[in-house]
C-alpha cells in the first residue's frame, strides 16, 4: 500500500514538472517574439509575474535562456541602431557618441568638492531648458 502511494506521489510529481517544464518553453517562445516583454509573455500563456520571476530565481537553466533572449534583442538592436548610424540617423549618431567616447562626448556634467566631514552642505539644481 505505502508502494503504490509513493509511485502515485512521484508520478504527480513528474506531471507537476513537467507541466512547469512546458509552460516554461511556452514562455521562452513568446518571450522572444514580445521582445523580452515579461508582461505580454505571461499575459499570453496566462501565468502571472510572480510565476516568471520565481521560475528565474528556481530553475538556473530557465533563467539562463531567458538571458540568451534578452542578450539576442541587445544584439538586434545595436544592429538596427548601426544601420541608422550608416544611414546618417543623427540621434543615433549622438547616442553612440555618448556612450562609445565618452570622453568626449558627455551629456553630464560632473561637479566635484572636497568638503571636510561633517560640514553641512547645501545645493540647487537648475534646470536649463
Amino acid at each position: 500500500m505505502v508502494k503504490k502511494a509513493y509511485k502515485a506521489n512521484v508520478l504527480k510529481k513528474q506531471t507537476v514538472h513537467d507541466r512547469i517544464k512546458a509552460n516554461q518553453e511556452r514562455f521562452l517562445t513568446v518571450y522572444k517574439a514580445k521582445a523580452c516583454n515579461i508582461t505580454a509573455s505571461c499575459e499570453a500563456i496566462n501565468i502571472n509575474r510572480l510565476a516568471y520571476y520565481e521560475w528565474r530565481e528556481k530553475y538556473p537553466s530557465f533563467d539562463s535562456r531567458c538571458k540568451e533572449c534578452e542578450a539576442g534583442l541587445i544584439d538586434y538592436a545595436e544592429t538596427q541602431m548601426l544601420k541608422n548610424i550608416e544611414a546618417g540617423k543623427e540621434v543615433s549618431l549622438i547616442f553612440f557618441l555618448c556612450n562609445k567616447a565618452k570622453d568626449k562626448w558627455q551629456n553630464v556634467s560632473k561637479v566635484t568638492h572636497d568638503v571636510p566631514e561633517g560640514t553641512r552642505i547645501k545645493y540647487e539644481i537648475v534646470h536649463v531648458k
